[in-house]
């Protein structure tokens, strides 16, 4: 008499499983990694977003920066402060004109970076977070004749400033923002 039954062995069923289990966990792994690739690239375009908004920001910022004008005929006039323009190798704080509230006159800046993180300061409020995964920033001033590392004026501003923000993942982003209003352009 023979053996007539019909399915599948033990060992075929082992075999089957296992590999089930492999091509199962293949094409699990292959697709966590695509998500994990997904979710960075968001975040790296995230990043660069924001800080381009940011050195747009600095660079509408400082193409309308001034002066404040001095009334010398009216001796009641306040007395603008001692440094309009501060600029340091890191960090810069200016007066300027551009304001989204049109009706405004104009506000005091000043861009930082804190914990990794870009920030401005304007004038009567608090300081507003415009960039994350900072690693640096750095300015530099023009002085009608080369670039310096600091401006402090209260009679001229830069003729120009240049702007470096290194990201943390090593990117960076530049501008050279030439000030219309600036006397040192003249020289």
């Amino acid at each position: 008499m023979g053996n007539d039954q019909k399915g599948f062995t033990l060992i075929e069923m082992i075999v089957a499983t296992t590999v089930l289990v492999l091509v199962v966990t293949s094409v699990y792994s292959t697709y966590r990694a695509g998500m994990e690739a997904w979710h960075k690239g968001e975040e790296a375009i995230e990043t660069l977003y924001e800080t381009k908004f940011a050195l747009d920001l600095i660079t509408n910022d400082l193409r309308a920066s001034l002066l404040p004008p001095l009334d010398l005929s009216d001796p009641s006039s306040p007395k603008p402060p001692k440094v309009t323009f501060i600029g340091r190798p890191s960090e810069i704080s200016f007066a300027t004109s551009f304001n989204l509230d049109k009706e405004s006159s104009p506000v005091r800046v000043k861009y930082f970076i804190e914990e990794g993180e870009l920030k401005i300061s304007r004038e009567e409020a608090e300081n507003l977070t415009l960039a994350t995964n900072i690693a640096g920033l750095s300015f530099e001033y023009h002085n009608g004749r080369a670039w310096q590392k600091s401006w402090d004026s209260d009679k001229l501003l830069p003729g120009g400033v240049r702007i470096k923000i290194r990201l943390n993942d090593s990117r960076i982003l530049r501008s050279s923002v030439w000030i219309p209003a600036s006397q040192a352009n003249g020289q």
